[in-house]
């Protein structure tokens, strides 16, 4: 964790970003040739770092409505329920795994996002029924 730590202090000190793609080469200056391939292992530092906070909130605010999408399709009743709930449990998963590794170049990650948000399309095209309440009364 050495790695992010270092990194976090980066983008203290550059508000805006290093640049995108950047990461990889101040790794190179810093550690020598030998260690280059050393990255931050986690998207959401990488996204920060590379370029700036308000990037970091835009990259998270559209994971998070994706999630949010994916996870309002997979609970509803309509025809591709499951079909959104297996992209909601991928994107899950990738949102995790962005933790530790740097999915942000993964092309999944985007096919996925893609997916769910053609879903919501759908969705919305079809005028799909939502849940409803359950009363206690009428069981």
């Amino acid at each position: 964790f050495f790695v992010q730590r270092m990194m976090m202090r980066k983008s203290i000190e550059h508000p805006f970003g290093i640049g995108p793609g950047q990461v990889e080469i101040y790794m190179a200056d810093y550690f020598g040739d030998a260690l280059a391939s050393n990255a931050t292992h986690n998207s959401y530092i990488r996204v920060w770092v590379e370029n700036g906070l308000l990037s970091l909130f835009c990259f998270g605010g559209f994971l998070l409505c994706s999630l949010w999408l994916g996870m309002k399709l997979s609970l509803s009743r309509w025809r591709h329920t499951e079909l959104s709930a297996v992209a909601f449990s991928v994107l899950c998963s990738y949102v995790l795994v962005g933790f530790v590794i740097d999915t942000i170049h993964w092309r999944q990650l985007w096919i996925t996002c893609g997916i769910i948000l053609a879903l919501g399309v759908m969705y919305a095209a079809d005028g799909a029924q939502r849940p409803r309440n359950i009363d206690a009364k009428t069981g």
